[in-house]
């Protein structure tokens, strides 16, 4: 499709004007944008991630169900012809300083969603819907209120200090001096502004450095690709650690982003108890047997574990988007194969190699994954996909696609007759049916015979104006997955999605599989970091849509209480860390604050579930100690920066 430039937004103090329409806004996609957790993935064939320009599409991982464009770029914009601004522009034209200190943000046009309604003229706030913003970090509002420009929403981040600045809203939801937490609706996308200075819906988005003033502008595309923006809390699966030394021991490993470069950090656990100091095990400069892409890049890298070779050890499968101007989809599965204190690397599977007429057509940025035996035969890992099929016309749809491990080591994708130009998902639910962007996948054996794949997905539309989760699980019959059929409910405003994050494993020591949440409480606390972790256990007695379901714990769950343990600054994991058959919940948190200026520091902190419950964390990082008052320790601070951090 030919992307225009829409320029939608009024260069300031230029004279002409680009003017253009977005007809429809999706409700999710600048709810990614102002998230700043989400993975916006910019396809290499299009444009360098390091400048969006006017025309670029950018897609989400995480909240978006489709694409939207780059209507305007940040920086010297020359009206007319700003791709050829003459010398000093920028600063001495006509009509004063051209920079434009955002970028503009709308959509493509391909994607239709009902709660749009972006007629707003000028300076007037109607309650008609507009496409929602969300807060997707803790933070404090610093304006939020209406100016010639359009309307404000101007809010500091608490991880960063950094500003996000939204303008032309439809409505604010928020006031100066709120205290923000996750999910927190900012308000909604608008036209608000005289019309020299918005012509049509769109969202300005600009990112500022402290102290925050106007000429402390930072290129958006830094922060929309950074490693802080990968979808961690999007996707969950029941092995995420693994026991990489063959100790019996669930390890902890990261894919750590060293811009220039990407390696493996590796907690490894020998006795049940702790983790030991992390060290390198993996460097994408010098993999081998076999190399990995040029310039191997850790946003573009979706990282699982399981026991794909067979062996010991748990390995790590990385599917990595090779896309460029040649081959415009393509994805590259890699092995890297563990012998207990490194990683070999296996490239198993290529698209563009693999899967002869296909080749270009596989998008790795539209999977979400998990690991399981879903051959049933005992042997190796097998990788399952969610694959966002929302194009051509039929919108919110998805296929299952299943990579099977071979015995001779390699991924084959699963098709009918082993025709490699015919791919053949075990599942494919149908137009407007499925939300690829509101499932957050998950695997286990929730009938305790076959791995089955199921999805945490959003379920509000079934309660306007409420939030609604459910558990949705998908059933194993021969190579295909049916279904799927809901086996947990939260009902009517309870368990808002976007305040969950899922993870599965064995918790109550069943040959079943039950499904811990970790749950943002912080509204009930006027905005104060508070987080329960709630366990979804499975009971064969209870019937709902079938024999067997999941569910909610009669124990109280854990509670940090208001003030304490912060949500958004948790990545999540399961894993056997004490060895057994009892899975444990692993959080890498965020514990930066605490080090002096230019430091970092993450901690591993491990929930250990008793019965029915969690009853609290303990902080398994080796030479770590209790802070006292402040000033704090800082010689603790160990130098992994959550930031570049993304948990297996």
């Amino acid at each position: 499709m030919a992307l225009g430039r829409l320029g939608l937004d009024t260069v300031l103090k230029a004279s002409r004007r680009e003017r253009g329409h977005s007809r429809r806004f999706l409700s999710a996609v600048l709810a990614g944008i102002v998230a700043l957790v989400a993975a916006i993935v910019l396809p290499d064939g299009i444009k360098n991630v390091s400048a969006l320009e006017a025309g670029d599409q950018v897609t989400s991982n995480w909240l978006w169900t489709g694409t939207s464009v780059i209507s305007q770029r940040y920086g010297c914009t020359n009206v007319p012809g700003e791709d050829n601004a003459p010398s000093g522009w920028c600063t001495n034209s006509p009509y004063g300083k051209l920079w434009h200190h955002g970028i503009d943000i709308a959509d493509d046009g391909n994607q239709p969603h009902p709660s749009v309604g972006c007629t707003t003229p000028y300076n007037t706030l109607p309650s008609g819907a507009g496409s929602p913003l969300y807060a997707g970090a803790s933070g404090t509002v610093v304006q939020a209120g209406t100016t010639s420009y359009g309307t404000i929403i101007e809010w500091q981040r608490d991880i960063d200090s950094y500003y996000v600045v939204l303008y032309h809203t439809q409505a604010i939801n928020v006031h100066t001096g709120d205290r923000l937490y996750t999910g927190l609706q900012l308000g909604q996308v608008g036209n608000s502004g005289w019309p020299s200075w918005s012509s049509a819906c769109h969202l300005h988005f600009e990112i500022r450095a402290p102290p925050g003033g106007y000429w402390d502008d930072r290129d958006p595309a830094a922060w929309l690709t950074d490693s802080s923006i990968h979808a961690v809390q999007a996707t969950a699966s029941t092995r995420v650690s693994g026991d990489f030394l063959g100790t019996g021991y669930d390890a902890s490993a990261v894919l750590y982003d060293f811009t220039n470069y990407t390696r493996i950090l590796v907690w490894p656990n020998t006795t049940g108890s702790h983790l030991n100091i992390w060290s390198v095990w993996w460097d994408s400069t010098n993999a081998a047997p076999d190399s990995v892409w040029p310039n191997f890049d850790a946003k573009k890298a979706k990282i699982i574990s399981g026991h794909f070779t067979g062996g010991q050890y748990t390995d790590i499968a990385i599917l990595y988007d090779a896309s460029d101007a040649t081959c415009l989809n393509h994805a590259i599965w890699y092995v890297l194969k563990s012998t207990g204190s490194s990683f070999l690397t296996y490239k198993w599977w290529d698209s563009q190699r693999d899967l002869g007429a296909q080749g270009c057509l596989f998008a790795a940025s539209r999977t979400k994954l998990v690991v399981g035996e879903f051959e049933g035969d005992g042997g190796t890992a097998d990788v399952a996909a969610q694959y966002d099929e929302a194009t051509g016309g039929c919108p919110n749809s998805v296929n299952w696609y299943v990579f099977l491990s071979t015995a001779g080591g390699g991924f084959r994708l699963d098709t009918p007759t082993g025709d490699p130009n015919v791919t053949y998902p075990w599942y494919v639910s149908g137009c407007n049916t499925f939300a690829w962007s509101q499932a957050k996948p998950i695997m286990g054996f929730f009938d305790g015979t076959v791995a089955q794949v199921a999805v945490f997905y959003d379920y509000a539309a079934n309660c306007p104006g409420q939030p609604r989760s459910v558990v949705e699980v998908f059933h194993t019959v021969g190579s295909q997955f049916q279904g799927p059929v809901i086996k947990w409910d939260s009902l009517c405003n309870r368990f808002p999605w976007i305040q969950s994050i899922p993870v599965a494993g064995t918790f109550t020591g069943h040959n079943t599989t039950d499904v811990a949440v970790l749950f943002d409480s912080s509204s009930a606390c006027q905005n104060q970091p508070r987080t329960q972790l709630y366990l979804l256990v499975w009971s064969p007695n209870i019937y709902l849509n079938g024999p067997g379901a999941l569910q909610t714990s009669t124990q109280p769950p854990y509670d940090s209480q208001c003030g304490g343990f912060a949500w958004n600054w948790t990545k999540a994991e399961a894993g056997y860390f004490r060895g057994g058959a009892v899975a444990d919940v692993a959080v890498l948190y965020y514990y930066t604050w605490h080090c002096r200026t230019g430091e970092v520091d993450s901690r591993w902190l491990v929930f250990v579930p008793s019965g029915t419950q969690f009853t609290g964390y303990s902080n398994w990082d080796t030479a770590v100690y209790e802070s006292p008052p402040p000033p704090y320790p800082y010689a603790d601070c160990n130098g992994v920066d959550w930031n570049r951090s993304t948990p297996t």
